[in-house]
């Protein structure tokens, strides 16, 4: 290959805030004559969106998902659809609201992919890494009109903090929290609305919204507070002290304390797991190993924290907890393997394994045997069975 046909020309960036009038519309017609295609079925799909007939509306959302969110990757144009979701996920007769709130969340975020870490779950940073999308347009330009104009329309979403139904309650929540920029005006909507919740699903996620806009300002004390009171409050659910939990794990770089673990193990149940992995936020980690594995993958630098709670959740009256946790080590010792865990943490974590053989329930038994397995532990040499 030659220098010369190696050699190509982006095409011209585009201002998508130049497109969006300021009551919210997006000049399509003008969009296609600056990059044609660029637009291409996506105002139809947002049209669709709208129909009655949920199948309909169903297939255009699937196809707007694959066009804008694509192997984890935001494509062109979303900051032009930004208006519309908007006014779509507003409107009550509107199918699959949820949906449509957390896409709006997904494309402002500035860490797409799946998270393995309480940074990478948190993370508000937009990269300066000059990273070009399908159509040759610069990803954090495209991300920084995202949000911006995703924050234009704060008070649109902080009014779906009330809806009537809780799931489009929660999405909202993950959307202002994940996208927006207005952080004074967002927070007070959040904890206003934790103040009068009914839910204790939507106060859990609504506690995790408030850590999320106080890492992106910058300013979590007032967050870190908030999160130890609600953890100190027996009047709350299980669900809504996890989410407390996660919250102060991930406000501070500190190793957490034996309370903040202890917490973490108890709150760890078969309903929270349902619950939790439902979630937005619960979305953005692996599941293999349910919501151990992704309550532990926030703990991924420190070694001592991982085995204290992987003691702890071995301890748990669930059944279903204690298998989990067994898939939970073995998928932790797996990523030994050129990353950053030591052989002392794989070590002890496959002690803990070795343990569960002699669980009273089998069903535990043979989970610890088959993560066993699949580390290749010697253990049936050793008579453990």
């Amino acid at each position: 290959m030659t220098e010369d046909s190696a050699h190509f020309e982006l095409p011209p960036q585009i201002d998508y805030l130049d497109f969006v009038s300021a009551d919210g519309q997006t000049d399509w017609d003008r969009l296609d004559r600056v990059s044609p295609g660029l637009a291409g079925d996506v105002p139809t799909w947002l049209e669709q969106m709208g129909d009655a007939d949920p199948t309909v509306a169903g297939k255009a959302s699937e196809e707007l998902w694959n066009r804008l969110q694509h192997q984890g990757s935001m494509n062109d144009p979303a900051p032009a659809t930004v208006p519309a979701l908007v006014r779509l996920a507003a409107d009550p007769n509107v199918h699959d609201r949820p949906g449509l709130l957390y896409l709006l969340g997904r494309i402002g975020r500035s860490y797409p992919f799946q998270c393995h870490s309480r940074e990478e779950l948190m993370d508000a940073r937009v990269s300066d890494e000059e990273r070009y999308t399908a159509y040759g347009q610069l990803d954090s330009s495209l991300l920084r009109a995202n949000i911006e104009l995703i924050t234009r329309a704060a008070h649109v979403l902080t009014g779906l903090l009330s809806d009537p139904d809780p799931k489009v309650r929660v999405s909202a929540a993950y959307a202002v929290a994940v996208a927006t920029r207005d952080t004074a005006l967002v927070t007070a909507a959040l904890r206003a609305q934790y103040e009068v919740e009914n839910d204790p699903l939507v106060q859990a996620y609504l506690v995790l919204a408030v850590a999320q806009l106080a890492i992106a300002d910058g300013d979590t004390i007032p967050a870190l507070a908030w999160a130890e009171n609600v953890i100190r409050d027996d009047r709350a659910a299980a669900i809504v002290r996890l989410g407390a939990a996660i919250a102060l794990l991930c406000l501070t770089d500190d190793t957490p304390d034996d309370g903040l673990l202890a917490v973490l193990a108890e709150t760890i149940t078969p309903e929270t797991t349902r619950l939790f992995l439902e979630s937005p936020w619960g979305d953005t980690f692996n599941h293999d190993g349910g919501l151990p594995q992704w309550v532990i993958s926030l703990l991924d630098a420190d070694a001592a924290a991982q085995v204290d709670l992987a003691t702890r959740l071995f301890d748990s009256p669930h059944v279903t907890i204690r298998i989990a946790a067994c898939y939970m080590c073995a998928n932790r010792c797996m990523r030994c393997c050129g990353h950053t865990l030591t052989p002392s943490l794989t070590e002890q974590l496959t002690a803990l394994l070795t343990e569960r053989l002699h669980d009273d329930d089998p069903a535990v038994h043979e989970a610890a045997a088959s993560a066993l397995t699949r580390l290749r532990e010697p253990w049936r040499l050793a008579g453990r069975m």
